[in-house]
């Protein structure tokens, strides 16, 4: 279990070297608005640090993420936590609009499709 361990926990200095367009506080910026989505949507506490801890492995995995990837990247992230922690998942549609239709149906789709394909 500790070898496997290495694969999926973030890299704690991802914005150092993975990360150049990023820093701390738009991650923390990211996490307050998520934290609103959850209230909003009425999701359980793992549900948001599910999402947390899919993000930062993302971000751990994926180098050179823009700014204007962020909030899909987290919005992405949500979308599939709720997926695996709810009773009754919300639709993409609403993640969407929860972006002030700032990203498509579609582009939340594919960064699924993304993130699946990069998280182990």
């Amino acid at each position: 279990m500790i070898k496997t361990e290495k694969n999926y926990a973030p890299d704690a200095h991802y914005f150092n070297h993975l990360q150049p367009h990023l820093n701390w506080l738009m991650r923390g910026i990211l996490l307050n608005w998520l934290t609103e989505v959850c209230v909003d949507f009425m999701f359980k506490r793992d549900t948001y640090y599910l999402a947390v801890n899919y993000i930062d492995r993302y971000l751990s995995k994926k180098p050179g993420v823009k700014k204007w990837q962020l909030q899909l990247v987290g919005t992405t992230a949500l979308y599939i936590a709720q997926k695996m922690e709810e009773v009754e998942p919300q639709r993409v549609k609403q993640f969407s609009t929860a972006t002030d239709d700032g990203y498509t149906v579609e582009q939340i789709k594919s960064m699924e499709l993304t993130m699946l394909k990069v998280l182990p």
